[in-house]
């Protein structure tokens, strides 16, 4: 019996340590650019909320006397972390407002090997009107699946890679009329494009800075230049959407909130909507696809699809804009 309760002081300490390293890389998130390890661990922000809670009722089981007072800091850091996970929390969706309609699809297709008959089957699905295509290889586009599927997407900005199993590629397809505005100087393709999507023109901004595998600084870099191309867009209906590498307690997606965005799956009261795999089992455990709006534009909603063969899942929003 005593053995068990110091086992579980010891396990409560260790939740507590571990948690406790979360919460700095939170509330310094500067410090997350240090090392590509550190950025990854900073992905698991969010399951703080686990440690915090299994700190509690293990210092409970495991604690005698005064000891047993050391779930009360961790149960204050457990409230206080729950209340950073605001953005996960499901919610009301924005009110059916007036405006010009638009309906947004992102998904990343693992270097071109994601299945196309699932990608395409998504698509038949979803119906959307704007598609945004992460790791977009001319091979995958040209499949017998993709082609049928895209039949109806006459528009298209974007450069696909040649190969497969090259990330850099991403293309923008539509069935509504584009037009391309700017690349934005980064290692992987990122676009700004114009949708003649009604009254008011919609731009999008298609995303996928480079991930944090070749260095914290590179990521750090990368996710700071498209801060700086989507700054100067925020006075007109602005949509920022793809693989953003990162999380919302992530440096790099943070300096996107500040410039005013918000995420679509908070604003439709979505939840938590993880999207990334790691090609380790078929269920995403933290959400690095986004779709982003600015105050012009409301999400009426917003969901996550599987997509065979790939490591993400695919984000969809129907969104309104003024």
């Amino acid at each position: 019996m005593r053995a068990a309760r110091h086992l579980a002081l010891a396990l409560a300490w260790a939740c507590s340590l571990l948690a406790a390293t979360l919460v700095l890389l939170y509330v310094e998130p500067e410090a997350q650019a240090s090392t590509s390890w550190v950025v990854m661990i900073a992905s698991f922000i969010p399951y703080g909320i686990v440690l915090w809670a299994l700190a509690v009722v293990l210092f409970l089981v495991g604690g005698r006397r005064w000891t047993k007072l050391l779930a009360f800091p961790a149960l204050v850091a457990l409230v206080v972390q729950v209340g950073w996970a605001r953005p996960y929390w499901p919610g009301t969706p924005a009110a059916d407002v007036s405006g010009d309609r638009v309906r947004v699809l992102a998904t990343n297709v693992y270097f071109g090997l994601a299945d196309p008959d699932s990608v395409a089957g998504v698509l038949a699905d979803v119906d959307p009107d704007v598609i945004v295509v992460a790791e977009a290889t001319e091979p995958f586009l040209a499949s017998a699946a993709m082609t049928r599927a895209l039949s109806g997407y006459q528009h298209r900005v974007g450069r696909a890679a040649e190969w497969q199993r090259i990330p850099s590629g991403t293309v923008v397809l539509s069935r509504l009329p584009l037009t391309e505005v700017s690349r934005i100087p980064s290692q992987f393709g990122q676009y700004v494009v114009e949708v003649d999507a009604g009254a008011t023109p919609l731009t999008l901004v298609a995303a996928h800075p480079l991930n944090m595998i070749t260095g914290a600084q590179i990521w750090e870099r990368e996710g700071r230049i498209l801060a700086d191309a989507v700054r100067p867009l925020t006075a007109g209906p602005l949509v920022v959407a793809g693989d953003f590498n990162a999380t919302p307690e992530h440096l790099t997606l943070r300096r996107l909130l500040d410039e005013g965005l918000v995420l679509a799956a908070q604003d439709a009261g979505a939840g938590w909507q993880p999207t990334f795999t790691n090609g380790l089992s078929d269920v995403p455990i933290i959400p690095i696809d986004h779709i982003l709006t600015n105050d012009r534009v409301r999400t009426l909603s917003y969901r996550t699809l599987p997509v065979a063969g790939s490591d993400h899942w695919a984000v969809v929003a129907d969104l309104v804009y003024r």
